[in-house]
């Protein structure tokens, strides 16, 4: 009662935060004492934040050490939210965005989510690439040549797109991972679910609208839609 005297209060978490150390959509330009500073500004506001990066955990490892020696003490808990594209294409020719968040209260979380990612598989040029740090750049370099080592990682986890059915029967297959995340994918016409087209791939839009646990839209169709009170279209 002394931590929370009004008893049930609403507070707000964002799942979807990005790090520094992401690849792609990076705001920060590798600057943490500015992200953390950011985030500390933010006061009670927020209270748990999803730390994203693409095919990876290293932001959240690092985020967490900050969390740990101190900072960001106005956060509650920060989850992985580990961020994919899977084909097939949308419309738009993007891969489809889907994110695997995953709750952190076994100590052993982040060895079990790497051992997890090692057994997700892309292939290139009849070469299997798994999805870790190594492999990744290593699918960069394959595929765009010799570069700087964080130009082949961000070479590689562009291209490392499984197919819808590699990642659900990956993640299907992973007991821990199973047990202790949850799938959510967007549902932007640009590079989520309601992207794919209606003409030819409507049967996998609804296989991934049945795999996934949540959605991410800010849009209210889509709210009237997922209670049921909307109608999938089969227009093309």
């Amino acid at each position: 009662m002394g931590l929370y005297p009004k008893g049930s209060d609403w507070r707000k978490w964002d799942l979807h935060v990005h790090t520094p150390a992401s690849s792609l959509e990076n705001q920060y330009n590798n600057d943490w004492e500015a992200y953390l500073t950011k985030i500390e500004s933010f006061g009670e506001e927020i209270a748990v934040i999803g730390v994203t990066d693409y095919c990876t955990i290293t932001g959240y490892e690092r985020l967490r050490t900050y969390k740990d020696e101190g900072r960001i003490s106005n956060i509650i808990d920060i989850f992985p939210n580990i961020e994919f594209r899977i084909t097939p294409q949308t419309e738009k020719d993007k891969g489809v965005n889907i994110h695997i968040i995953i709750n952190p209260e076994d100590p052993r979380h982040i060895e079990h989510i790497k051992s997890a990612l090692g057994r997700l598989h892309f292939n290139y040029q009849d070469q299997k690439f798994s999805c870790t740090d190594a492999q990744l750049t290593d699918l960069g370099l394959r595929f765009g040549g010799a570069s700087s080592p964080q130009k082949n990682l961000r070479d590689g986890i562009n291209q490392f797109k499984p197919s819808f059915e590699t990642f659900r029967d990956w993640y299907k297959n992973e007991t821990w991972m199973n047990k202790n995340s949850i799938v959510v994918a967007s549902n932007n016409s640009g590079d989520g679910i309601s992207g794919l087209r209606a003409n030819g791939l409507l049967a996998v839009r609804q296989n991934i609208y049945s795999f996934v646990d949540a959605i991410f839209s800010g849009n209210p169709s889509d709210v009237e839609f997922f209670l049921g009170r909307g109608a999938e279209n089969h227009e093309t």
